[in-house]
């Protein structure tokens, strides 16, 4: 089994089983009640993350996250853009990106895509950025999709990153130790050089818009506000932070309650009051946190005890309370400070989630190990995997059709803009929802409302992260060693000397014998 540590603590992949015909799977039984229904994944025991203590120490600084021999490779797809109207689409599939498959090429260990960077976070703890790139629906003779611009890299002295997120107009970066810092994405050359958070408090947010010449301030801003974190999540607009102590803090966009801050009087439905957080703040949820997560415009929280709890807009049901939306005398669109998500999962121990533009889809646990998975919100382009297109649903699970005869591991969960990965340990990975612009990478756009299994990258592969960004996908694997030819040692050949015949001149010189002289 593959794992990878992180500060002092290790993140272990989760066993689970599923079938080994699992381009097939997921048949839809919603009639069926839960309790005789067949869960998605059997026999689970998930090594969850909880931070009761310090997940991070200063003496962590600097040091390997990641074994020192590793090599990855990173392959990158989707954002596509279609170049006829031939329907052509051959060129939709992963690329390998070439700057980082050499053997000193720094060692990526996770990608990030921002609205117009590509981010890759080397085991080094130094980033290296460059603008998004589109594929062609066509390959262009004489172009390589796997090549990319000149790389930028950012780095913070004295520290050592281990994520990054983006909005639309920020970086944000977490160290080792638990810090936080920003990076200004701007389109013209920042008024303000130097300064912390607090002096430059109104203009954190207040950027929009795309242009075609968009950069990103090398100078990092340390939020000094937050203390040691040890997770940090971004929306559209909004950031998300979890610090040691199981306290969660949010900033930037609140105008739909993304940053958890409730106030009274606040509408419920449309119009909504733009409001913009400029510093951490708070978001109260009266229970410890181990786990959080972001969609688009909306936030979801796991406990320490496997509880839920969402908030933000809900206008597609993408954190569930569907009654909400559907009643006519007391109708909500939004949820304006983390609100604890009851039916079915309730009763069962949530313990992976994430969000997509207006879905979310959530992993949990029942009290004999099994596990399911649960999708919510809008499933127009099959964002849910539930083997249909409709509009919404409202904590939709999702089963198999006949038992798990096969055990494989999951180890990661990615949502995109509107379509979702899960890796599997053993290699190759589920992927399902939206095809537009070749987020799936099977070569074609058409909707895929059920996981599809991929192939795998290479034999033997070990995959290190996923992530799926707006219409982005990518998977960073673990480059398979090369095998060193036996060298067959061949034994000296013996030359056999060829048999010499004694003759008289070879051999061995005898004295003369005394022989009387002939008389004269």
């Amino acid at each position: 089994m593959f794992s990878r540590t992180f500060g002092t603590r290790f993140f272990t992949p989760a066993a689970i089983s599923c079938a080994t015909g699992l381009n097939y799977w997921y048949s839809r039984r919603s009639e069926q009640k839960l309790e005789d229904s067949k869960p998605l994944w059997k026999n689970f025991r998930h090594n969850f993350l909880t931070f009761t203590a310090r997940a991070f120490s200063e003496e962590d600084l600097g040091k390997k996250l990641y074994a020192p021999d590793l090599k990855t490779d990173v392959y990158v797809w989707g954002n596509g853009v279609v170049l006829n109207n031939e329907m052509d689409y051959t060129n939709y599939y992963p690329k390998k990106i070439r700057a980082f498959s050499k053997d000193d090429s720094p060692v990526i260990v996770s990608v990030k895509f921002g609205s117009y960077h590509e981010a890759y976070l080397d085991a080094e703890g130094k980033v290296h950025i460059c603008r998004k790139h589109e594929l062609p629906s066509k390959k262009i003779q004489g172009v390589n999709d796997g090549d990319r611009g000149e790389f930028q890299t950012f780095e913070v002295e004295g520290e050592q990153l281990v994520d990054i997120q983006f909005t639309s107009n920020r970086m944000f970066g977490l160290t080792a130790s638990g810090k936080v810092y920003l990076w200004i994405i701007y389109k013209e050359a920042p008024k303000v050089s130097s300064g912390n958070l607090s002096e430059m408090a109104d203009e954190l947010f207040l950027q929009d818009g795309e242009s075609e010449k968009v950069a990103i301030d090398s100078t990092p801003y340390h939020i000094k506000e937050l203390g040691t974190i040890v997770s940090i999540k971004t929306g559209e607009n909004h950031f998300l932070s979890l610090d040691e102590d199981g306290v969660m803090w949010a900033m930037g966009d609140d105008t739909y309650g993304q940053c958890g801050q409730f106030v009274n009087n606040r509408p419920l439905v449309p119009p909504f009051k733009d409001i913009k957080i400029s510093k951490p703040q708070r978001v109260n949820c009266h229970e410890q946190i181990s786990k959080i997560a972001c969609g688009h415009r909306h936030c979801l929280a796991a406990t320490t005890t496997g509880r839920l709890f969402a908030w933000g807009y809900n206008h597609q049901v993408q954190i569930s309370h569907g009654e909400d939306l559907a009643s006519a005398s007391s109708q909500k669109l939004v949820l304006y400070e983390p609100t604890v998500i009851h039916k079915e999962i309730s009763m069962q121990k949530v313990t992976q989630m994430d969000g997509g533009s207006d879905f979310s889809i959530i992993l949990s646990e029942n009290s004999s190990g099994d596990q399911f998975f649960w999708a919510t919100g809008n499933n127009l382009r099959g964002q849910l995997g539930i083997n249909t297109t409709t509009h919404y649903h409202d904590m939709e699970p999702m089963y198999f059709e006949d038992e798990p005869i096969e055990p494989v591991k999951f180890e990661f969960l990615s949502c995109g803009r509107r379509h979702s990965i899960i890796a599997l340990e053993e290699g190759g990975l589920l992927v399902w929802g939206d095809n537009e612009v070749g987020q799936i990478g099977n070569k074609n756009r058409r909707v895929v409302p059920r996981p599809f299994l991929r192939p795998r990258f290479s034999r033997g592969e070990k995959i290190i992260d996923v992530e799926c960004s707006g219409d982005n996908s990518a998977v960073v694997i673990e480059r398979p060693k090369r095998k060193a030819k036996k060298k067959v040692k061949k034994e000296p050949e013996v030359i056999a000397e060829p048999e010499v015949q004694q003759t008289d001149s070879d051999s061995t010189p005898q004295e003369p014998t005394q022989t009387s002289q002939p008389s004269p």
